[in-house]
């Protein structure tokens, strides 16, 4: 399957985030970052900027789970996901092992 690649604009038009927003994330690894396309140009996977929306929607809604013990998760021990580069909450093994 070929991998599409989407610029700015229309990253921007599907987060409704803002360019000096979007870098932000970026800059603090909470968004996935841009790939290379030439000398002065980037642009983003469009997977990868998919699964960060999917994120963000299961989280606003209670919904997302870890990845690794799919536990349902709450933001309030939200930390970066080291896939997606979202809010998701990532459950060290000693937090698995002791919610138990």
């Amino acid at each position: 399957m070929a991998t599409a690649i989407l610029r700015l604009p229309a990253v921007k038009a599907r987060t409704g985030l803002s360019r000096s927003t979007i870098y932000l994330r970026i800059s603090e690894g909470r968004f996935p970052k841009p790939v290379s396309l030439g000398s002065r140009a980037v642009g983003w996977v469009e997977t990868e900027i998919d699964d960060w929306l999917k994120c963000q929607i299961d989280l606003s809604r209670n919904t997302a789970h870890c990845p690794r013990c799919e536990r349902p998760i709450t933001q309030s021990k939200a930390q970066v996901c080291s896939h997606c580069k979202c809010d998701l909450v990532i459950w060290s093994q000693a937090q698995a092992a002791t919610s138990d």
